[in-house]
């Protein structure tokens, strides 16, 4: 049975599970939109305004070789529920169906599907029954057994297998998210 010995490699092995889109900064826009935020027709994106009216007012994690994670849903509210249950995480800003969670180390957007701008690769073609292929993100929390029990409570978010010991020495949970979004949530291995 293969089990690891450092932290490092399982910690590695999450980080690189959440990167399912490539990440940009604050600063950089889609084609179809100028440096202030507006798009071709004159409005400014949910994103942009956020952005602009929440500039400064929590601490960025963001900074070189910082992995984050944008989900798009219709069911905002379920998520940031879910996700401070869960993960302890922190509302640190919102605007309208754009919200920033974060934690100490980690932060986590979701927003509703219609904020995205023309040009996004995403835009428009979101239906809820694909949302990439063949994503597992997973997230590191302290304690899985209390973690499950926060998670269970959460009405479809079905838990797709129960606290286990994998055979690489992980003890983990799986869940599918509303939208098809597979989560594993997994204790360091010793």
């Amino acid at each position: 049975m293969f089990r690891m010995k450092s932290p490092a490699l399982p910690l590695f092995l999450v980080l690189a599970t959440l990167a399912i889109a490539p990440a940009r900064s604050a600063e950089e826009k889609p084609a179809s939109q100028d440096a202030a935020g507006k798009t071709s027709d004159g409005k400014v994106s949910g994103a942009a305004a956020a952005a602009k009216d929440n500039a400064g007012k929590s601490p960025s994690l963001r900074r070189p070789g910082f992995v984050f994670m944008e989900l798009n849903t219709k069911k905002v509210d379920e998520y940031v529920a879910f996700f401070a249950d869960v993960m302890g995480f922190k509302e640190t800003m919102r605007k309208g169906r754009y919200v920033v969670l974060q934690t100490e180390v980690a932060e986590l957007t979701i927003m509703d599907p219609d904020l995205l701008l023309a040009g996004h690769p995403f835009y428009k073609t979101l239906d809820g029954k694909t949302q990439g292929m063949g994503v597992e993100m997973g997230f590191v929390v302290a304690d899985v057994d209390k973690a499950f029990a926060a998670a269970v409570k959460h009405e479809g978010w079905r838990i797709s297998a129960g606290i286990g010991r994998r055979p690489w020495g992980a003890r983990d949970f799986r869940v599918v998210s509303p939208d098809g979004y597979y989560l594993r949530f997994t204790e360091l291995s010793e």
